[in-house]
């Protein structure tokens, strides 16, 4: 079983993998890695603790796939970029007579550089081979990061798990196949107002019934299905409930009545201000170059970050990355806090956090993003 892990040294971040202990590294892969810079695939270097390898590769400014689209999902643009990346990888390697199968398909281990929106790609040289189960849970787990309202992609990624369902599917051959929608997609026309309210269930979309068949289902659920082949068949005979339809009201007539004057008052006075520590929120209080900032932590999981369409509370500060932290609360009431590989890294009570490592969060501590100090009340 691959051991991921997570580091921060010297303001570099790291994904860290422990090696087999059987020592199967590849020296052929490790030495043309090492003197070939590839594209897509991030440089990797060794360290040695007590006799245990470890591979570092540096995912500085980047972030894994299943935390960048964990508050956004993924498109249809960006779903064919980033097979693009991994296509243009695979031949990459074989030019170099190495193997594609050493490249981690997992969500975790993918990363996106959103400077230039270039996916960059692992390869592992020291676990044996074993790629059809990564290839299956990989296009799997994929389902969760797309946006279901493009019937596009909706297929596509259906038509890849469809392929993995066979054991000696290969990734070229993926990579390779062909998608060509074969599913009812709703015309380019508006209907309008008087046809909407007469669509009925047979005649919905695709994509409606999709979301109605994965509302309430577990991710078991799904996997079974997909794995049963029947998942396109099961979707299509899922009936649409009413709520999906719209209906109009002809407008009523209201009639005009004449303008009230308001009476003349006193005068109003000024508006109380509103005590903060009244509202029944935790916070975080700014302080130093953070004085006057307070984050009301109004619901969890909370990102904090630069990036205001991906966020919940905007930090517009140089020197904070797009997401830089996320804050989360446990079922037991307690918190924690997560650094999302920020550029200049988080803090508690002066204890850097290494990059997607939640540590607890209590009263009183002290919270800094970057250069800004914060107190967790």
């Amino acid at each position: 079983m691959m051991k991921i892990s997570y580091r921060r040294n010297s303001g570099i971040s790291y994904m860290v993998i422990e090696a087999a202990a059987d020592g199967t590294d590849d020296p052929f892969f490790m030495k043309m890695t090492a003197n070939n810079s590839i594209p897509h695939l991030l440089p990797l270097k060794t360290e040695k603790i007590n006799s245990q390898t470890y591979y570092l590769y540096e995912i500085t400014g980047k972030r894994s796939l299943d935390k960048y689209f964990e508050t956004r999902k993924m498109s249809y643009d960006v779903f064919l970029s980033f097979m693009d990346s991994l296509r243009s990888l695979t031949d990459e390697l074989a030019e170099l007579l190495l193997d594609a199968d050493r490249i981690i398909l997992r969500t975790d281990a993918v990363f996106l550089d959103h400077t230039n929106s270039s996916f960059w790609f692992c390869a592992d040289p020291g676990h044996a081979p074993d790629p059809q189960p990564d290839i299956k849970d990989f296009f799997n787990r994929l389902l969760s990061l797309i946006y279901y309202d493009d019937p596009r992609l909706v297929t596509h990624v259906f038509t890849l798990n469809r392929l993995t369902q066979n054991d000696t599917v290969s990734l070229h051959e993926i990579l390779s196949e062909s998608i060509t929608p074969d599913i009812e997609t709703i015309p380019a026309d508006d209907p309008g107002p008087d046809s909407l309210h007469e669509e009925s269930p047979e005649h919905m979309s695709f994509i409606d019934k999709a979301k109605t068949y994965f509302k309430g289902k577990t991710a078991s659920e799904i996997y079974d299905a997909i794995n049963s082949g029947k998942i396109f068949k099961l979707i299509k005979e899922t009936d649409v409930p009413s709520s999906f339809t719209v209906t109009y009201d002809k407008p009523r007539h209201i009639p005009v009545k004449e303008p009230e004057y308001p009476k003349p008052q006193e005068p109003v006075s000024d508006t109380a201000p509103l005590n903060i520590s009244d509202l029944p929120f935790h916070r975080l209080n700014g302080t130093g170059t953070a004085e006057g900032i307070i984050i009301l932590l109004d619901h969890f999981p909370f990102t904090i970050g630069k990036d205001g369409d991906s966020v919940d509370f905007h930090l517009e500060r140089p020197e904070i990355s797009r997401t830089h932290c996320r804050i989360y609360e446990n079922e037991d009431g307690s918190f924690d806090i997560e650094d999302l590989n920020s550029t200049n890294g988080s803090s508690v009570n002066d204890s850097s956090l290494d990059p997607y490592s939640r540590i607890p969060l209590l009263p009183g501590d002290t919270v800094i993003l970057a250069d800004m100090k914060f107190i967790f009340l």
